[in-house]
Order: C-alpha cells, then sequence, then structure tokens
C-alpha cells in the first residue's frame, strides 16, 4: 500500500521500539527478527539523557544501516522535535515517528524541517517517512486530515496507552476497538497503513490476549503493529503474515475469475463461493503481501 502519490510502506509487520540510550539493547534488538527498530528518543530515555541520546544518534544509525530497517521516535515538544531531528535525519534512517500528532499543521511543519535537513545530509528531498502516533482523543478526531497531510506519511500508528487514558478507560479491546477502526478507516480512505492493534503494548507475558488483540487488529484493516519486546514479534508476524494456504486460496480465486472473464463472465463459483470483483481485489492484496513478505 501506499499513500497518494507519496512513499511506499515497505510491507513491514512489526516495529520493536528500543531505547536509543542503550547500545547493548540497540545491539541485540537488531538481531531479533523485527521487520524494523524504533530507536526511541521519547519516554525510554530520561529527560537528563536526551542530550546524550542525541549524539550517540547518528553513529548507532550508521551502524545499524546494514542490520536493521532503522525509525527514530523524536519528542514532541518544539525545542526536543527540532534538535532530535537534527540528529536522526542520516542516510540510514527511514521513517520518524512523530508522538502526540494532533494537527496536520504539526505534520505540515515537521514536513518542512525534514526536507531541509535532507538537503544539508546530501539526501533526497522527501525520501524519510512520516508516522503520525495518534495517542489522544483530539488526535484520533483529526485522523483524516492526519492520513493526509502530506506524501510523506506511510501509516498512522495507533498509540493504546496515551489514548486509552486520555478517553478516561483502560488499554483494553473493549476501550480500543471502535478507535481503532476510526483510525483504520482513516489510513485506508488515504491510502496509508494502520499500525497498532486495540489493546495493551505493555502486554509481554499474556500471549493468548495478545493474539487475540492482534488478529482483531487484522480484522479492523490494521497492516503491522507495535512492540515493546522482542517475546511479542512472533505473535505479530504471524497475525499480519499472509499464510501459504492464505495464499494458495488467493490464487485460485484470482485463477478462477481470470478464466470467468475469458469467457465473458463477471463472476464466477469457487468451492461453493460466489466470486466477484471486490473477491478478487482482495485475493490480489492478499497475493502481493505475500510477495512482500517472502
Amino acid at each position: 500500500m501506499h499513500g497518494n502519490d507519496g512513499l511506499i510502506w515497505p510491507g513491514w509487520r512489526s516495529l520493536l521500539f528500543v531505547p536509543a540510550t542503550n547500545r547493548k539493547l540497540v545491539d541485540k534488538a537488531a538481531g531479533r527478527g523485527a521487520d524494523a527498530l524504533i530507536l526511541d528518543l521519547e519516554d525510554a530515555v530520561a529527560d537528563a539523557d536526551k542530550a546524550v541520546a542525541r549524539t550517540d544518534l547518528a553513529a548507532i544509525i550508521a551502524q545499524l544501516d546494514a542490520q536493521a530497517n532503522i525509525v527514530v521516535r523524536v519528542n514532541a515538544g518544539l525545542l526536543a522535535l527540532m534538535r532530535d531531528l537534527e540528529a536522526a535525519v542520516q542516510p540510514g534512517l527511514q521513517a520518524v515517528l512523530l508522538p502526540k500528532a494532533e494537527t496536520p499543521q504539526r505534520l505540515t511543519m515537521v514536513d518542512e524541517l525534514l526536507t531541509e535537513l535532507e538537503s544539508e545530509a546530501g539526501l533526497p528531498a522527501g525520501r524519510i517517512a512520516l508516522i503520525p502516533l495518534v495517542e489522544s482523543a483530539r488526535g484520533l478526531l483529526n485522523a483524516p486530515e492526519l492520513a493526509d497531510a502530506g506524501p510523506r506519511i506511510t501509516a498512522l500508528a495507533l498509540g493504546p496507552e496515551d489514548l486509552a487514558l486520555d478517553l478516561g478507560g483502560e488499554p483494553v479491546a473493549g476501550v480500543l476497538t471502535e478507535p481503532a477502526r476510526r483510525l483504520a478507516w482513516a489510513a485506508r480512505a488515504s491510502g496509508r497503513v494502520a499500525v497498532g492493534f486495540p489493546g495493551s503494548i505493555a502486554n509481554i507475558r499474556d500471549e493468548e490476549r495478545l493474539r487475540a488483540d492482534l488478529t482483531l487488529a487484522r480484522q479492523l484493516g490494521f497492516g503491522a503493529a507495535l512492540c515493546i519486546h522482542p517475546d511479542q514479534l512472533s505473535s505479530c508476524h504471524d497475525a499480519f503474515s499472509v499464510s501459504a494456504d492464505e495464499a494458495e486460496r488467493a490464487r485460485r480465486i484470482v485463477t478462477a475469475f481470470e478464466r470467468a472473464e475469458r469467457q465473458g463472465r463477471a463472476v464466477c463459483v469457487l468451492d461453493g463461493e460466489m466470486i466477484d470483483r471486490p473477491v478478487v481485489l482482495r485475493a490480489r492484496a492478499m497475493l502481493a503481501r505475500w510477495q512482500q513478505q517472502r
């Protein structure tokens, strides 16, 4: 999937947070199989350590460039945001995760800063993607505008802990399913990917509940999730991967429909199921994901 005339989503299923200040954890995380690493400059880094984290960031990105896809979560405050971006915009950076995203105006400002910094770094303009992290009721209500705020936007991400707090509830499916559905609608209406799941991202022990939350996320239209621990990766990949059986079923649907088209028919029946254009489009999208994940 891709944004309207924008950057293409790279097919990531999992984005794993790791504190940018902990080189040992960063090195270990690079080998744990996440589709992307989020070097965190925000919640995982104490205020007293943020300056050091920025100083070390370029070396960490350069070190990881050949090992992992790199995203940096910046801070939301203006001064910290500008300093974070100055440190983060390097050849190995693929995306910026912007917390507390609430208005398209803020995204436009970040877009302009990234363009200037890309130029200073000798990078092509618009190369670095921007992922707004929706963590408030205001951000949720503005999600359609956030998704359509510019060609850098490749996805909208759900921040379940902060969003549930702002909504006055707990980060559980009962509270977050409707917000997740709204975010997915906004993302997909603009051709973007929805990232996250309607449950607590802090859940690293209850695998059954995690898998249920991730399954629900896929049913709602999500294509990937944020993770805070490597133990969550397997469940995440299972939820957002196309299985061999699903791919084979999709191939059979496409083949049957194409045969029907050659015979001048717009519908056909396969294994007792009516196959028409929407069914075929879903099958083709599934095959595209299957090819992307191989």
